[in-house]
This record gives structure tokens, sequence and C-alpha cells, in this order.
């Protein structure tokens, strides 16, 4: 019945806009209903075939028929009046060069060299216009001759004439004659006087294609014409004739190598008309729906194709430029007429492609399995440029311009981030209250897709998306899908600041780019979908506003609740609230059983393999106790019941601010009072070496210590900066990583959770009690006593010393001795063998940096310059005997180890004189 309608409405299109195609009256005549009528008029106008006037009452008229005389009504349905529609198809009749495809686009420059050349007084300009086979040269001519003749240039009837000089180029002498024209006799067969074509063509254009076939000597004569405008006719060399056509060359060579430097000098314009490969998407698709309009009218059919074969056309290679495009979709419809030759459409699906097209296609038989899947276009939506759905093209602008302002520089990139996350959420916003559209049958065949889809990707990227999160994704491939070719060349019309934005994601959003490009390849495997750049950029901007990277947590918190989306509301409202993706949801309907509730949240753990707590928020008592059953190891667990939106968002807030387990619990007690704690983790035992001589020192003293250890114990040995260390100290996650056995080095970098074990206190084994107390856990009385003396052994100093690259470490010792003594001489008091012994290793080290050329860089401590120069004044032999100069960076240093040593000695006499008083 929709075609018996369509077929009315066409016929009784006219050009006065005056037919009664109206719902009331299609009723009448087919015996249906109003609304019925009204129902398959509006779903036509929809699908673009028709166009409606919102008078009294609405009319419809055939969007084809409207055209046919050469107007273009741009994707626009929809007029307010006759009027208004008269007025755009009038504005829309095309003249000469309009008629180009791309015009105003990839031809703009070529179009503005012929006007040029054809309105250049008094007789316009010779034109050679170059380009590959196919490229349209031919049309071009005819077009330029249009356009003379429009603007007045030509008379109505000046003539128009073409000729192909491929055609004779095994007869260069027939072409001579039939160019210049000949006399009877001139040659064999020649029975009678020929004027020629430059005659005929007098007062208009001649136009010559191919003409790198033209003879030298052919050349010749065309070049003598074009200077003095007359020529001899072939076998009358004694008689003038004169002519004043107008010339046009096409050739498909570089004119430079195939045209004689002196016929080239008199052709001053050239035109280069791009390949098919150099034209934009839009420019492709207005091609594909000019030549399916074509072969509507050959084949009297409707002609519909697959996304297979659109993608395949707009994106594809041909060589021939537009006569191979041409030609392989001419062929395809063949291949469906013949298949279908009862059906009043064609529908082309990618078997009617020709095989040599279809061979250069990457995976064919992937897009061939799709085919059943596949949504078909018709010419009318191919027309539709630049028409998509408002609320999507506002968000496309919206990113677009925040990334005009960053490349600007005058947004950061926080900034630009910022934008472009309240521009998704005012889409997002639009999707799920305005549109009112989640339960549509492709929303939801999409969300099953992507459900799988990100399934699959997040176990490899380690993110989760949330249920409601995954609906909107849906719903915005919805939207694309439905607009995907006015989209298309909306990218290609900002093809610059979508290229602009691409290679930003790629710069600073790479993770996420990677996982979207991957979810393009799943979505175009299963629903015959391709992506463009702007599209594949701005959903990794959604995806990064919304997944959670969770590499770069050590917390979860997810919501285990009953219900369709109970789950998923609720962490959707915090999220939203607190602008960060912080809880996870499982929403669970209520006749799932608790094993698969098991199930769905040992994969959730699976994909968090750096998860060290889990905090679940569950909404009755049944899931309490579900913790029992999950495969969880070195986790440690806690678990709020009766979860309200208060209780979670308090909860979130705890762990957005780091708040350890129990004082997270504690907040929340205020809201529930049903909470437990599981402590399942097992912290890395940890011994730090870090000293101020530099990282190589304290690299020095790890290989020591671990020579000393035995194998089988289980702790860390490793080195930390200490300018970082004292700086910005041992941060939080640190601790809770590892269990600080100690620090070792040469200076106290003042951490009060970890203990400082010097060197000399190693040496004085008072440093032992510590690392004994330690390692009774692991090792027997023996063994302890064997690493005690492992220790005095390999940490001597000399041992240390020799680990220098100081050939002479002897020689070595000796300075530092007299730098001390001096320092101590200097200070008027006795430093005592712990200060003595770490100045002795700090200033070996500091020796051996200097003479590599690396120093410790700004030290930050206050030393007045009186203080530094004594030192200096100690270390003058040093500097002379080994060529160094020591700089006030390391000269604070010292003065700072030698006051904290000398303030520690102090304190110990102080407690040893109270000892003795009591």
């Amino acid at each position: 019945m929709k075609n018996t309608i369509y077929q009315y409405v066409k016929e009784h299109t006219d050009a006065g806009l005056q037919s009664p195609n109206h719902a009331a009256a299609l009723a009448q005549v087919l015996h249906i209903s109003r609304n019925l009528a009204s129902g398959y008029l509006n779903e036509l106008c929809a699908q673009g075939r028709l166009v409606k006037i919102n008078s009294r009452p609405v009319r419809f008229f055939d969007r084809e028929k409207l055209e046919e005389s050469g107007a273009f009504l741009a994707g626009q349905t929809v007029f307010s009046s006759r009027e208004e529609l008269c007025a755009v198809l009038s504005a829309g009749k095309k003249k000469n060069f309009e008629k180009l495809i791309g015009y105003n686009g990839s031809l703009s420059t070529a179009v503005t060299q012929c006007r040029a050349a054809v309105s250049y007084p008094p007789n316009g300009l010779p034109v050679l216009l170059n380009g590959e086979t196919g490229t349209g040269k031919s049309m071009v001519a005819r077009l330029m001759y249009e356009y003379a003749v429009d603007s007045g240039r030509l008379q109505k009837e000046a003539p128009y004439l073409a000729i192909n000089c491929s055609e004779y180029a095994n007869n260069p002498e027939l072409l001579s004659a039939n160019l210049f024209g000949h006399t009877r006799g001139a040659f064999t067969g020649a029975v009678k006087d020929n004027p020629g074509m430059l005659s005929l063509s007098a007062g208009g254009i001649l136009f010559l294609d191919e003409v790198h076939c033209l003879s030298s000597e052919c050349q010749e004569k065309l070049f003598l014409f074009m200077d003095q405008g007359r020529y001899h006719m072939v076998g009358d060399n004694k008689n003038w004739y004169e002519s004043d056509a107008r010339l046009i060359f096409a050739t498909t060579k570089e004119p430079e190598k195939c045209l004689l430097k002196t016929l080239l000098r008199r052709i001053p314009v050239t035109v280069q008309i791009p390949s098919l490969n150099a034209r934009s998407v839009k420019e492709r698709v207005q091609l594909i729906s000019y030549l399916l309009q074509e072969e509507e009218q050959q084949t009297g059919r409707r002609i519909l194709i697959s996304n297979s074969v659109y993608n395949l056309f707009v994106s594809g290679e041909f060589s021939g430029n537009i006569g191979d495009l041409k030609n392989a979709l001419r062929a395809s419809c063949a291949n469906a007429f013949c298949r279908g030759q009862e059906e009043t459409q064609l529908k082309l699906y990618m078997y009617d492609v020709p095989e040599n097209i279809t061979r250069a296609l990457k995976r064919t038989s992937q897009v061939l399995q799709s085919e059943n899947r596949a949504s078909m276009v018709s010419r009318e939506e191919l027309q539709s440029f630049f028409s998509a759905d408002r609320e999507q093209i506002k968000l496309d602008n919206e990113i677009l311009e925040a990334m005009r302002k960053l490349k600007g520089k005058q947004i950061s990139r926080e900034e630009f981030f910022d934008q472009s996350y309240r521009a998704l959420e005012e889409y997002s916003n639009h999707i799920m209250f305005e549109k009112k559209d989640m339960r549509n049958a492709k929303v939801e065949m999409l969300q099953r897709i992507l459900e799988n889809v990100f399934a699959i990707i997040g176990m490899r990227y380690h993110f989760t998306i949330l249920n409601n999160d995954i609906i909107l994704f849906a719903c915005y491939l919805k939207d694309y899908m439905k607009h995907n070719y006015e989209l298309r060349n909306y990218c290609a019309r900002y093809e610059a600041q979508v290229e602009e934005l691409y290679q930003f994601a790629r710069e600073h959003m790479l993770r996420e780019l990677r996982v979207v490009e991957e979810l393009a390849d799943n979505v175009h495997g299963s629903m015959d979908l391709e992506m463009d750049r702007l599209i594949l950029s701005v959903m990794a901007i959604c995806f990064r506003k919304i997944s959670v990277t969770v590499e770069q947590d050590y917390r979860a918190g997810v919501i285990l609740a009953h219900g369709y989306s109970t789950a998923s509301s609720i962490a959707d409202s915090v999220n939203k609230l607190l602008g960060k993706h912080v809880l996870e949801a499982i929403d669970m309907p209520v006749h799932v059983s608790s094993y698969e509730v098991v199930g769905y949240l040992d994969t959730f753990l699976s994909q968090r393999k750096n998860l060290e707590e889990l905090i679940l928020l569950v909404d009755m008592g049944s899931l309490e106790e579900i913790y029992t059953h999950l495969n969880i190891k070195n986790i440690d667990l806690g678990i709020i019941n009766n979860i309200s939106t208060k209780v979670a968002l308090c909860a979130a807030e705890s762990m957005l601010e780091n708040a350890p387990l129990e004082e997270l619990f504690a907040k929340c007690m205020q809201h529930t009072g049903q909470y437990r704690i599981i402590h399942n983790r097992k912290k890395e035992n940890m011994i730090l070496c870090s000293c101020a001589s530099g990282e190589g020192t304290a690299e020095r003293l790890r290989q020591i210590f671990l020579s000393s250890i035995p194998k089988s114990v289980p702790v860390k040995v490793m080195t930390y900066d200490y300018a970082t260390l004292v700086e910005y100290r041992l941060s939080n996650n640190f601790f809770r990583d590892y269990n600080v056995v100690c620090i070792i080095g040469t200076l106290s970098p003042g951490i009060e959770e970890a203990e400082f074990i010097s060197i000399e206190r190693l040496l004085a084994q008072d440093g032992l009690e510590v690392l004994g107390r330690f390692f009774a856990r692991y090792l027997n009385r023996r063994e302890i006593e064997r690493l005690s003396r492992n220790i005095i052994k390999n940490f001597s100093l000399s041992s240390i010393v020799r680990n220098l690259n100081i050939l002479d470490a002897d020689r070595l010792l000796e300075h530092v001795a007299e730098a001390v003594d001096r320092m101590e001489a200097g200070r008027g008091g006795i430093f005592g063998n712990a200060v003595r012994y770490g100045l002795y290793v700090h200033i070996c080290c500091m020796v051996e940096r200097l003479m590599m050329g690396q120093g410790l860089g700004e030290s930050g401590i206050s030393v007045s310059q009186e203080e530094r120069e004594r030192i200096r004044e100690a270390l003058s032999g040093l500097e002379k005997s080994y060529r160094i100069l020591v700089p006030d960076s390391e000269l604070s240093y010292l003065w700072e180890y030698i006051e904290n040593g000398m303030r520690s000695a102090r304190s110990v006499e102080k407690e040893e004189d109270s000892v003795e008083n009591i």
C-alpha cells in the first residue's frame, strides 16, 4: 500500500505545486482510512522520498520529480508554505558549473580558472584540462561552453564540437584533415571538400580531448592558428581560412612531456582536475547519489544499497575515477536487476558488486556474513547532507570549538575536557530524558552487542562500564546510524578540525582511543557500521569520562542490588554528584541466583589486577554473605548492608579522600549501622636504601645488603632517591603496599613511620637489633648470627670504599681522614665514631661523583657562607689532589650531617647523665 501511495503522489506532482496530494484525497481515491494514508505519507516523507508543505490540508510532493528541473533540495523535506518551497526550488536550479559535484569544494579552483578563461576579453583564452582518465574533463569542457552561452560571451546558437584525438592515433593525416578541413582530391578517398571542425565550430567552442595524441606537424598548425586566427586546409596551401573558434584541450599525460613547448606557450591556462581519491567524502557521496539517480531513471526502479556497498563505493579506490565508479555501480545494478526482475526495487548487496572491485576490500567475508543484517540506504537518504540530528551536531560543534580554543591556547587541556564533558552531559540528558527512546528495538540490540563487546575489551584493558552508560553509548550509536551519511559529510566539511581532534586523542587519550577503535571494529562486524575519525574521537572523550581505569585504583566500590537497574541508578547518581566515576554497579534481577551474582563479581575481580580493597554495598541480607563464596586472595573486604543513595555517597566521598577502611565505615555508620571488614591482604616486606651521597651509593648499599641476607627471606630491598624522600616523604600508598622494615643510609630522612639505621650503627651492631627482630620470624638463632657476621664483614669501611670506581681506595681514605680531622678541629669539638664513619663514606662517594661530573643539585638547606667556607677550607686538600670543585650544595649537606650527628651525640650524653643521677 505504501508503494501505491508513493506512485500516486509521484504521478500527481506538478511544477505548479497545485496537485491534491493530501491524506483526505488519497483516502477517498484508494478507499483507505485517512489516518492510514496520513501515516504512510509521513513515513515516506521521513525517508526523504516525499516533501510536504504544512498548509491546510498538508500536501505532499515527489522529491525526485521536483528535482528533475535541476533543483536540489539539500535534504530538506518539510516546508512551511508553498512560497517557501517555490523559493527553494527556484534557488536550487543549477546552471553551468553548479552542475559539477564539488564546484564549490575540490573543483572550486578549477571552476574559477575556467570562468576567467571564458570571460577574458575579447574572445577568451585557450585552456588545457589536465587530469587522470575518468575525472570529468569532457564534462568540464561542456560546462565551459554552457557558461559562455549563459553569460552572453557566446550566442545561444553557437556550436560546440568535440573530437577525441586518440581515435586518430594511427592516422594523424586523417585527424589533420578532419580538424583543418580538406579539398577534393587532397588524398585518396577525398571525393569532396570538407570544411573541417575549426570552420564548423566558428563562433563557438572546439574541444580536443587526448590532445597528446596529436602529431608534431598538427600541433605546429594549431599554434599557428592560435597566433594568427587562420590556417590552411589539407590540399590547399595557397588559400588562408579564418575561424574565431575557441579552443579547449584535455590530456591525461604530463603536458610538458607530451606537447610541443611552442604549443604550450600559447595555452595560458592549465586547469588541474583532481582524481576521485582526492575528492572529499561529501563529494563522493553526492556522486554516488547522482549516479544512482541516473540508474533509477534508466531502470524505472527505486534503488537501495546496503551499508557495506555504500562504504565500498565511498572509500574504495577506482583507477578509472568517476568513469570506473559509474561502471561499477551500473554493473552492480545490472546484477541486481537480473536477480530480481519482477521486483519494484533494486537492492544492491556486496555479491552484486563486480569481483574486481570487492577484491580490493578488506574483510570481505566478514562483511558478506553481515549482509542479511545490513540496513539499506536510498538515494534520498544520501542527498540529506548536513541535516543530522541537531543535538548530535551540537555536541560535535562544541567539542570542535573547544579543540579550536585549545589549539589557540585560549584554554588549558583540563578546561578542554571540562567543556567536552559538559557537552556530553547535555547530550546525555537529551538522550535520557527528552527522547525517551531507550527501549527502542535498535537501541536494545545495540545494548546487547555493546555489553558483550565491553565485557571482552574490558578484561583486556582492565576497565568496567555502568549499565546506564552502555545505554548511552547505544543511543549515541543509534543516532549515528540514523544520520550516518549526513555526519560523514559533516566530518568531511570540517576535515582539518576533525584531524586535529583525532591527533589530540592519539597523543593524550591513546588508551581510550584504542578501546574505542576496537569497539568500532567489533560493531562493524556485528552491525555493518563504520565509524569516522570524528565519531571515534568523541567516543574516546566519552569513554574517558565514564570508564574506570582499574589499573590506577587500589580499591573499588561495587553496589549489588536487586532490580533491573537499581544498582546502576544509585551509582550513576553518586558518580554524577561527585563528578567522578567512583562506584561500579551490578544489577541483579530478582530471579537471579546467588551463584550467578558470585560469577559476575568474580569476573569483575579478575579484571582488577591491582585491587587491594573491595567495598561491597548491598541492598539486603541475602547478598551480605556473598563474600564467603568469592574467589578472592590478598584483598581486604568491607561490606555495608541496607544500601541507599546517602550511604553510597558517603562511601564514595571517603574513597576519594583515600580514607582507611575503618574510617570509611565509621562515617557510613551515621546512615547505616551494619557493616563488616574482613582483612585478607598481606603486605610485602621492604628495606629501603637511601643515601644523601646519591643514588649510586644507595645502589651499592643495596647490592652489599642483598649479598648479606639469605635468599629464602621474603623481603624486598630497593633504593629511593634521598632528596625526594626528604621533600615528599613516603606516601600513604607506599605504606599501604609495603611493610617498611627500615631505611638504611648515611643521613636520616626524618620519616617517623619508618626506623632509620645508619651505616655506622650497622657497624657498631646496635642497628642489628632492629633487623634481628624482623629476621627472627624467618631464621633460627644460628642463621641470624651468620647474618650478623655477613653484615659486619660486608659493611666495613674498606668494603664500601673499594666498591667505588676510584683506583686507589687506600690513598683516598687517607685524604678523607685528613679532611675530617680538619673539620673536627674547625668545629672545636669531637665528632665521635658514628659521625666520623658517616663522613668517611659520604665524602668518598662525593669525590667519585664529582670526578664523574654528577652533582646532587640544590640542597634547600640554609647554611651561612662562613660555615660553608670553613668546610671548604677543610676539603681544600681533596680539591687539589683530585682536581675537583665542591659545590655549595655538597658543603650544605656536610654541614647538616655534622650538625645532626653532634646533636644526636649530645642527646645520648644527656640521657646517660640522667640515668647516672637517678
